[in-house]
């Protein structure tokens, strides 16, 4: 029997931890981008403008 410090429990463990989680990050981060969609547009813009008026956007 392992203990609980035994690191092939992690191993084996973590192998479909990681498949759980990759599957979860993605579903995550598609519902993310759809979300958020419009901010990263508005995000991508105010860099765009930042980088004609640098010293605009600093005040």
């Amino acid at each position: 029997m392992a203990t609980a410090l035994d690191p092939t429990d992690y191993v084996t463990a973590s192998i479909g931890d990681a498949a759980r989680l990759r599957n979860g990050v993605a579903f995550a981060s598609r519902r993310l981008m759809e979300a958020t969609g419009w901010q990263i547009k508005l995000a991508m813009e105010i860099i765009a403008k930042t980088k004609e008026y640098p010293r605009a956007a600093a005040r």
